[in-house]
């Protein structure tokens, strides 16, 4: 049986690119949800102090967590003007 796989990543906002990344989080899981059916959760959470974006996935196995990164890798591409990646825990 596959073991389901939790992502979360968290990111410090580059200065002044709050309002870009607010606009990125709101289509994000969006494009998640339309793309990729079998990922069971994916979602964009933004601190009480809007400093520290946090993603959460969780996958039905690591296949998923692979694929994922395939079909949304494109789209992350905007986030590196936006963010700086300071955690991933798996």
């Amino acid at each position: 049986m596959p073991v389901p796989i939790i992502i979360v990543d968290s990111s410090d906002i580059r200065e002044g690119k709050l309002d870009d990344l607010k606009r990125a989080m709101d289509e994000l899981p969006e494009f998640v949800e339309t793309n990729e059916p079998w990922i069971i959760a994916y979602d964009v959470y933004l601190n009480d102090t809007d400093t520290e974006p946090t993603v959460v996935q969780a996958h039905p196995d690591s296949a998923s967590a692979e694929l994922h990164m395939k079909v949304a890798g494109p789209v992350f591409r905007q986030f590196g003007e936006l963010l700086t990646l300071s955690r991933i825990d798996i």
